[in-house]
């Protein structure tokens, strides 16, 4: 399902960022594994048009998982706590006050194979504790529902492969007591497996609601998954 609305006069900004992560998974049996991801973000100051992606720190965050494997490729998932700092331009000398929140998830997920095409499902509720070093906290629910595609490019040998992966996520939210569209990720990349583990690279666009306008983002995602 892609979520899009492509209407000019709503953008009121175009944005430009960079995306890091870094993830690490250890099988702890045959259905249990753990895990942790730490994410780097950078950005350009878009009040100044600027187009350096690495010019301004965005967000660091560290996340902790749980996996479960279900019967027929069904799988839960769930990250009981996650630590978000984010740094936002709120002027044109890049001024950038902290902010940061927790957030705590859990949602359940599909794998379906149609010959060498892999179709990844996830259905994920997330609540966010938001701004929580300032007084005015507050809390945000928010519902995600990823559909990411992989098709292979190349089988190198038994154990390597490059891959094309493309997905669409979209997300809703509930704060203060109002419910509506938050933002949607289109994402188009190349991916080198190996084993278990993984090294991605590509291109997202994200679509968002702010509070009165929407804004677009061009982002490029780098990524690392590491499995064993």
């Amino acid at each position: 399902m892609i979520f899009l609305l492509w209407n000019s006069n709503l953008f009121s900004q175009t944005r430009n960022e960079f995306w890091s992560k870094v993830n690490l998974t250890k099988k702890v049996s045959k259905n249990l594994a753990i895990g942790m991801d730490v994410q780097h973000r950078r950005q350009a100051n878009f009040y100044e048009h600027d187009k350096n992606i690495f010019h301004f720190g965005l967000t660091n965050s560290i996340r902790i998982w749980t996996y479960y494997t279900l019967k027929q490729n069904w799988s839960i998932v769930a990250s009981p706590i996650a630590y978000f700092e984010n740094k936002s331009i709120i002027n044109a000398p890049g001024v950038r006050p902290i902010s940061k929140e927790l957030r705590s998830m859990i949602g359940i997920g599909k794998n379906l194979f149609f010959q060498k095409l892999v179709n990844q499902s996830r259905l994920i509720y997330e609540m966010d504790l938001l701004n929580f070093n300032y007084p005015e906290t507050l809390i945000k629910h928010r519902y995600r529902l990823l559909n990411n595609f992989i098709l292979p490019i190349k089988a190198i040998d038994l154990t390597h492969s490059l891959n094309y992966t493309f997905y669409n996520e979209i997300f809703f939210k509930t704060q203060n007591g109002m419910s509506s569209f938050d933002q949607n990720h289109l994402y188009s990349g190349i991916q080198f497996k190996w084993i278990q583990s993984n090294f991605n690279v590509g291109y997202q666009y994200t679509y968002q609601k702010l509070i009165k306008d929407y804004i677009n983002k061009n982002q490029i995602l780098l990524s690392l998954n590491f499995t064993w």
